[in-house]
């Protein structure tokens, strides 16, 4: 089509009543998979650093996760749930990996020697959280987030997709 056609066809689905109901929608599942798949992959991380035999219970798992393609999540959880909430889900599965192995290497990277320090200088839970473990474990989430966003929308549109959801029936 040439470009007049194009273009008066953008703004007919932009100005379209169902366009923004369907990017809101979107948007919501993206923030709810995403505020989900970080709270589960920080406590899960937290737990697994406290306790190392749920480390060695949760890593397989982890790994399984990370190495199983959406496309397979997707059609396994369309048997059980709707398509409303498939698209949530998928998007906690793929996060939920990846803040996890990053909130456990920053745990991990946390220094003997520095641990000591707080215990010699008597700190609560707070300061030493505060001064110790907030930095290790940022410097190496804040990196992840860009790589946390992406999968969240990739995996949010093929379920929409695939279960012909929201973007899914428009296209």
């Amino acid at each position: 089509p040439d470009i007049l056609k194009t273009t008066e066809s953008l703004f007919k689905i932009l100005f379209s009543g169902t366009f923004f109901k369907v990017i809101f929608t979107a948007l919501y599942r993206v923030g709810a998979g995403l505020i989900s798949g970080i709270f589960l992959g920080i406590i899960l991380a937290t737990l697994c650093h406290k306790f190392d035999f749920l480390s060695t219970i949760f890593s397989p798992l982890i790994s399984i996760m990370k190495a199983t393609p959406v496309a397979c999540i997707i059609v396994l959880l369309w048997i059980r749930m709707s398509y409303t909430e498939i698209a949530v889900f998928v998007v906690v599965l793929m996060i939920l990996p990846i803040v996890w192995q990053n909130v456990y290497d920053g745990y991990k990277s946390i220094d003997n020697s520095l641990i000591e320090v707080t215990n010699v200088f008597e700190l609560t839970r707070l300061q030493r959280f505060r001064i110790l473990i907030m930095p290790s474990i940022l410097s190496y989430l804040l990196p992840a987030i860009i790589t946390w966003v992406g999968l969240a929308w990739k995996a949010e549109i093929a379920a929409e997709i695939m279960t012909n959801s929201n973007i899914g029936r428009l296209i």
